[in-house]
């Protein structure tokens, strides 16, 4: 017999970006029909559309309720109260600027029915280049901080497609056991409240488990890039560095990328480089970077090639020849470089467009075109992607 679903309260707190609201519920709706669930809807003072969107869904739809702050509470504070009114086993707090994919929330319970976990996330994905927004927090010790492991990695590459535990996870697309909330007193008000949240569970003895399985995409701080600091609450990581002091924690960064085979230089930037000593291609594509910065473009290409040469498979290297290429000018092998990066992904929606706007400069419409048809038949083709596709092609008919 299969065991009874459990009921998931998916809480999304709002702050204007409309357009973003909808998208993310009509995705939602589309994508979570495998799973049982009701929806808090939380306003933080909008001045937009959001009050008549909300009232639009729980017309729709009985499993629907909205909660209406006249002024802007802050992630936190908006997420504890909607949590203190859900009914369900399991919290997931979703930003407004993501959008599911069928089987992410099934996916997620699934994964907090193991033993020992407190918290699950899902791997969180750009919608224009299909790359990592969120694969996990890992610390390094030497840089004081925390911070996204394989940010910016193709969605699709090995090493962010294994389920498995971390200190911390993004709040952006976050299940948490809804006792286990009430019981570390929910997101703290003030800043990194979602690394914290994790801690507190991590401290509790219960896992923080990452879940490719669930993927989301996400846009990443629309409402904080789009919000005239005065409308957004003052917050600090002064609380937090009190909270979790240096001394106390946990340095591993290290232990996953010594799992995944890599090698790892922490550079004066504070950036992190990467390679592979059973890959060439990675340490030609270092050589590569290097001769980027020093301008010489002829010579990065060169090696750029070579690297794909050396990796057929790497999404990764072929965007950092297409980079080149369009420094250089070199419009027709550009679109071919990005057509690779599409045969390989196609997923890669702003490929789609640059291709398009590269082939109608060169006096190719049919080619751009076709191109256009191609992203417009995708299914989580973004609204924004969209429109631009749509605009391109009104162009070519003018």
């Amino acid at each position: 017999m299969h065991k009874m679903q459990p009921l998931c309260s998916i809480i999304i707190p709002v702050l204007n970006q409309c357009r973003y609201t909808r998208q993310c519920l009509e995705f939602l709706f589309r994508s979570s029909v495998d799973s049982s669930f009701e929806l808090l809807l939380v306003d933080n003072g909008s001045t937009d559309e959001t009050a008549k969107l909300f009232d639009e869904y729980e017309e729709r739809y009985a499993q629907v309720r909205s909660i209406r702050f006249p002024e802007n509470r802050g992630f936190s504070i908006a997420n504890n109260v909607a949590a203190e009114q859900a009914s369900g086993d399991y919290l997931i707090f979703l930003n407004n600027d993501t959008i599911p994919t069928h089987g992410w929330l099934a996916a997620l319970v699934e994964a907090a029915r193991l033993e020992g976990v407190g918290a699950v996330g899902s791997k969180l994905v750009y919608p224009h280049s299909n790359s990592i927004n969120h694969a996990g927090y890992v610390y390094n010790q030497e840089m004081r901080d925390y911070y996204p492991i394989y940010h910016g990695f193709w969605s699709e590459n090995p090493v962010v497609n294994k389920q498995r535990e971390y200190q911390a996870l993004l709040g952006a697309a976050l299940l948490v056991e809804r006792k286990l909330f009430q019981h570390i007193g929910g997101f703290a008000d003030y800043g990194l409240e979602d690394i914290d949240l994790c801690l507190k569970v991590r401290e509790q003895g219960r896992r923080v488990v990452y879940c490719p399985r669930s993927k989301v995409y996400h846009y990443g701080s629309i409402t904080l890039g789009n919000t005239p600091p005065s409308f957004m609450p003052m917050r600090t990581n002064a609380h937090f560095k009190q909270r979790w002091p240096y001394s106390e924690r946990l340095w591993d960064d290290l232990k996953y990328y010594q799992e995944d085979g890599f090698e790892i230089e922490v550079l004066p930037s504070k950036e992190i480089r990467l390679w592979r000593k059973d890959n060439p291609a990675l340490q030609i594509s270092i050589q590569a970077e290097q001769a980027v910065k020093r301008g010489d473009f002829k010579q990065a290409l060169q090696l750029a090639q070579e690297a794909c040469d050396h990796d057929p498979r790497s999404r990764e290297l072929r965007m950092l020849r297409t980079g080149i290429l369009s420094k250089l000018g070199d419009q027709w092998a550009k679109i071919n470089s990005i057509m690779e990066i599409i045969t390989l992904d196609p997923l890669y929606f702003e490929g789609y467009l640059l291709a398009a706007q590269a082939l109608i400069g060169l006096g190719h419409p049919q080619e751009a075109s076709r191109l256009l048809e191609a992203a417009l038949s995708s299914e989580y083709l973004p609204f924004d992607v969209r429109e631009a596709a749509q605009a391109l092609q009104e162009k070519l008919a003018q």
